[in-house]
């Protein structure tokens, strides 16, 4: 490379062209020419000084080469006779000093977690794991949460290469995550807050990039046994309250029964986990006007899970009228309700200038939702879904009566375009997390017109095409399509009730 010296030879003799035999103080070319030999080549020399340029004071027994302490460092370039030196002179550079490499495993996973926060997922972060910043310096506490983090972390990176992905069952890392959750919970620490976090991570690494999510029943069913038996939540620690946040929210959702649903609470605990939720909001970019539309969707939750447990019982038995008719009456006052809290939300956020509609003649209804916040994106899609999907349900049970109710076919086609608006935004998400909310797209396909139809499909299409959970040729799409409707509104038997999307 230009400028650097391949040999330490003396300057005299590099100028006359010979060979140093580099003996000194003075090497044999120098002796025979009697000459004064300056030394070894040192072209440049370090000057101990301080950032501001000032000498750095020495103490009298310091040893000869001394550490600089600070990352500025000072060069000269050397002077000599007989040498142009009309370059010469000051420079300054910058210099990083050494990391020091992780010592334990626990590091270097951190150190990991760390680095894939950096690099982008925020929208995962923002929207399904508030607590994962919370994690790193909470590793080397749980080797299971260091196992889980390193799970997360193998599977999020297999996802960004694009890369065929493996199964979550064919990873090494989950294997022994599993191994070390089994000793957590047979040592004595299934009511550590590190052992929840690590068992909600992996349901939600399960969820987020698991191309077959048969085993999420299993991790919920372990997640409500840990949570509902746990002390309750210190205020203090903000790992404890954003998971309390994020594990009531996921099991409220997606817990499957109603004999022994999430909200079976004593009085204290629900009292903590209101204080938790309201700690939390006042931390959100949102704030001031979220508190009470999650509220209005907790509530909208407990009533959709009994909702739908009653309404597999006339599933099974249609002779159960009365339920039927207790069921209607429900399903009605949970859709009013929330197509109140939507459009009352939806005005607010309107003024506020974070949503704005947008005239598009272009777009399948004309207008489309600009978003400003990642998380409002999921608040109003579950907003928009809690009448969807008692639209949906109303409209099959009116089937069953020998009843048709044109008013509910035309609001679910009103509703079913309002998600519409939103998915312009939704695909500018993360695919990971667009994919979840394209359960907003499967439940407005039912009632669309055939254009209406085609742009669900294009559109799930589109976000699929980097996940790969759903069939790539349409005929089959719209197949899997009408799976998930029945899934998600209950009317498919073999499988656990799902709930909304607050999460």
């Amino acid at each position: 490379m230009p400028g650097i010296p391949k040999s330490r030879g003396c300057q005299v003799c590099k100028r006359r062209k010979v060979k140093c035999d580099e003996t000194w103080p003075s090497c044999g070319q120098c002796t025979r020419i009697k000459t004064d030999c300056p030394g070894p080549t040192k072209l440049f020399k370090f000057i101990n000084k301080t950032t501001d340029g000032a000498p750095r004071v020495e103490n009298a027994d310091s040893t000869a080469v001394s550490r600089p302490s600070s990352p500025m460092v000072y060069m000269r370039k050397v002077r000599y006779s007989n040498v142009n030196d009309a370059a010469a002179g000051y420079g300054r550079l910058q210099m990083t000093l050494p990391r020091g490499n992780p010592t334990t495993v626990a590091d270097r996973v951190g150190l990991r977690l760390a680095s894939t926060l950096e690099r982008g997922p925020a929208e995962v972060v923002t929207t399904f794991m508030g607590y994962l910043p919370e994690i790193p310096k909470r590793i080397a506490e749980s080797p299971c949460l260091r196992d889980s983090v390193d799970l997360f972390c193998t599977a999020w990176a297999g996802f960004r290469s694009q890369r065929p992905r493996k199964p979550l069952l064919a990873m090494p890392q989950y294997g022994k995550l599993l191994r070390s959750l089994q000793k957590a919970l047979t040592n004595g620490e299934t009511h550590q807050i590190e052992t929840l976090a690590a068992m909600t991570l992996l349901e939600r690494t399960a969820r987020l990039f698991d191309l077959n999510s048969e085993s999420l029943n299993f991790h919920l069913k372990g997640i409500r046994q840990v949570f509902v038996q746990k002390t309750l939540p210190n205020p203090d620690d903000q790992l404890d309250v954003k998971l309390t946040n994020e594990v009531h929210a996921l099991l409220l959702r997606d817990w499957p029964g109603s004999s022994e649903d999430m909200t079976v609470l004593t009085p204290a605990q629900k009292e903590a986990l209101s204080q938790c939720a309201s700690s939390q909001l006042s931390n959100l970019e949102s704030r001031p006007f979220l508190e009470s539309d999650i509220m209005v969707l907790y509530t909208c939750a407990e009533k959709f899970i009994k909702l739908l447990a009653n309404f597999q019982q006339v599933l099974r038995n249609p002779e159960k009228m009365e339920v039927a008719s207790s069921v209607r009456r429900g399903l009605h006052e949970m859709k009013n309700e929330g197509r109140q809290a939507a459009a009352d939300s939806l005005a607010r956020w309107i003024e506020d200038g974070a949503i704005k509609e947008i005239l598009d003649p272009a777009f399948v209804t004309g207008k489309r939702y600009q978003i400003s916040s990642m998380y409002l994106i999921g608040l109003y899609h579950a907003m928009v879904m809690c009448q969807l999907i008692p639209l949906s349900v109303l409209h099959h049970l009116d089937v069953m009566c020998g009843t048709q109710d044109s008013t509910v076919i035309d609001e679910s086609r009103q509703v079913g375009a309002e998600m519409w608006k939103m998915m312009p935004a939704i695909k500018s998400l993360e695919p990971v997390i667009a994919i979840i909310m394209m359960d907003g797209a499967c439940m407005s396909y039912e009632f669309a017109d055939e254009r209406g139809r085609e742009y669900v499909l294009e559109t799930i299409l589109d976000i699929d095409s980097s996940v790969g959970r759903y069939p790539k040729e349409k005929e089959s799409l719209r197949g899997a399509v009408m799976d998930r409707i029945r899934l998600l509104t209950g009317r498919n038997l073999d499988q656990p009730i799902q709930g909304l999307v607050l999460s």
